[in-house]
């Protein structure tokens, strides 16, 4: 009996933390026509690089983000941009998983060029 007692408890954790996520997730998709390389600021920073029809999808925690983004062409010509900052939220009962589309004129974020020195500089 206590056997059936533990698996049936087992089975209810295990499906408990299937459903359960623990942490944010942000997701971003490259449709700019360029290989990207991203850098995530907020209280989770970090780079991902990001070919061109592709994504990458990292946990994060809760908090107010910006992207800064370097798009370089095959002949090695570059131009850098940030997006508006947005905010990721978790607590306690939810997490939010935000998906970030780039385009070449624009995705789902407002963005607006920086310099070089912006995109490699603290901020």
């Amino acid at each position: 009996m206590k056997r059936i007692a533990w698996t049936c408890s087992l089975l209810m954790f295990m499906a408990l933390a299937a459903l359960t996520q623990t942490s944010p997730a942000l997701t971003v998709v490259n449709q700019a026509g360029d290989p990207a390389t991203v850098h995530v600021v907020g209280p989770t920073s970090g780079y991902l690089e990001i070919a061109s029809g592709t994504s990458r999808t990292v946990a994060v925690s809760g908090g107010t983000y910006r992207l800064k983004i370097r798009y370089c062409t095959a002949r090695g010509s570059c131009h850098y941009s940030i997006t508006d900052s947005f905010t990721i939220n978790q607590s306690a009962y939810s997490v939010d998983e935000i998906t970030v589309t780039l385009h070449s004129t624009g995705g789902n974020l407002n963005e607006r060029n920086i310099s070089e020195s912006e995109f490699n500089g603290s901020y």
